[in-house]
């Protein structure tokens, strides 16, 4: 059966109706002929972070709200090759619907990825934390038994590094919020610029590094086998990368 790939763009960015898009994106129109599953995540809660979590079956890696105690789960992915996401689409809600307690599809995800399994063979869950601009793209694995990024995870109740970095870069493109109605004012010139010094400009270049860098060391696992301890010194490498372009380009 041929391998799947999670392509997870998880973006909270706030909205008034915070409705979310979604895709599936045939193996048709991709290089490698494996679809890829699509997310525009909006939300008014910009703070969240990957945990890994031991399911009743299943180990598996899950976006979650960083205050969360309960730590619902908004989309994940597990050892089995199953993953989950929430789609609060409402434009296709029935006219019949009475439903009167809604919002609760994080406690369902908590429990698929932990007990269910579809999909024969998981590859790659791609991750953006926080104001979408500002986050470069980080490759996960599950079969990475538990090994994650130290930017892209952190303690409860506590936020992702690669989070906050895209946080406090937010407040940048969003100047006037203390003003009345000022809050959706975006300067545009923070995330391009003819200088090509914008978040959209910066990230992008580096986005590509980092999925040249994925492409190589999963074209061998296609070959051969998954290696965990190769998927460690990866992170590690990409881990100490991500810091270096931060504290280069923003001083973070």
């Amino acid at each position: 059966m041929k391998r799947y790939v999670l392509l997870l763009a998880l973006i909270l960015l706030a909205a008034q109706a915070f409705a979310c898009t979604t895709a599936i994106i045939s193996g048709k129109a991709t290089p490698d002929g494996r679809p890829l599953l699509w997310k525009h995540r909006d939300a008014n809660d910009f703070n969240n972070k990957i945990v890994f979590e031991a399911g009743a079956r299943f180990r598996y890696l899950a976006l979650i709200n960083s205050n969360d105690p309960e730590r619902q789960a908004w989309a994940g992915a597990n050892s089995a090759g199953f993953a989950i996401m929430n789609s609060a689409s409402y434009n296709i809600k029935p006219k019949t619907d009475s439903t009167k307690v809604g919002d609760l599809e994080g406690h369902i995800i908590n429990l698929a990825p932990g007990r269910c399994a579809t999909i024969t063979q998981f590859a790659i869950m791609w991750v953006k934390l926080g104001f979408q601009p500002a986050p470069v793209a980080i490759p996960l694995w599950v079969g990475a038994r538990g090994i994650l990024p130290d930017i892209i995870t952190a303690p409860d109740g506590q936020n992702a590094k690669l989070c906050d970095f895209a946080l406090k870069l937010k407040k940048d493109c969003f100047p006037l919020s203390s003003w009345a109605k000022g809050e959706n004012y975006v300067l545009l010139s923070k995330l391009i610029n003819k200088e090509q010094t914008g978040l959209i400009q910066l990230t992008n270049i580096f986005d590509k590094e980092i999925i040249a860098r994925t492409k190589t060391i999963y074209d061998k696992w296609t070959k051969f086998e998954f290696n965990p301890t190769k998927t460690y010194n990866f992170y590690l490498t990409l881990n100490r990368d991500v810091e270096k372009f931060y504290k280069i380009h923003f001083d973070l």
